[in-house]
């Protein structure tokens, strides 16, 4: 995906580029990846995408963290897995298990890597910044699906 940003007459080309996160070699959710216990933290920006039987794959969550895996105490795959408390993330990941099992469809968790310009993810403003320009990407590519397909999945995000 590329984002051109024009900033006092500078055209800037960002490129993004997703990579799914797996397990045993398989495409997964980010609350089914085991939480790593040694290392560094891994600040990521990630979405959630689901297939759709016309359109394909259909980014319908982008969100931020200063942790994936850990050693911090309460990292985004521990969230994830355990969401009581957090509504916001209770209500989404009840959704797209519901649209999976609704729909005999399939997804997973996607982490964006090897930026151009390169995106210092450890900068919680930069990270920030960069989610919400693909939250707003990625709103209006809901808008143009949902216009040509019936049955896309709701993007989650609040635009």
């Amino acid at each position: 995906m590329n984002i051109v940003l024009n900033l006092d007459n500078t055209r800037t080309v960002n490129n993004f580029n997703w990579y799914p996160l797996q397990n045993n070699a398989k495409n997964v959710f980010i609350w089914d990846i085991n939480k790593k216990v040694k290392g560094e933290n891994e600040p990521v920006i990630y979405r959630f995408v689901l297939l759709h039987s016309e359109a394909g794959k259909v980014t319908v969550y982008i969100g931020e963290g200063g942790s994936l895996r850990g050693p911090a105490n309460n990292p985004l795959c521990s969230q994830w897995r355990n969401p009581s408390g957090r509504r916001v993330r209770e209500k989404n990941k009840t959704y797209i298990e519901q649209y999976i099992q609704n729909n005999d469809s399939n997804g997973w968790t996607e982490i964006l890597l090897n930026t151009n310009p390169v995106v210092n993810l450890s900068n919680k403003g930069e990270r920030n910044f960069f989610e919400k320009l693909l939250i707003g990407s990625y709103y209006q590519e809901y808008k143009r699906l949902k216009q040509d397909f019936e049955g896309i999945p709701n993007f989650l995000n609040k635009p």
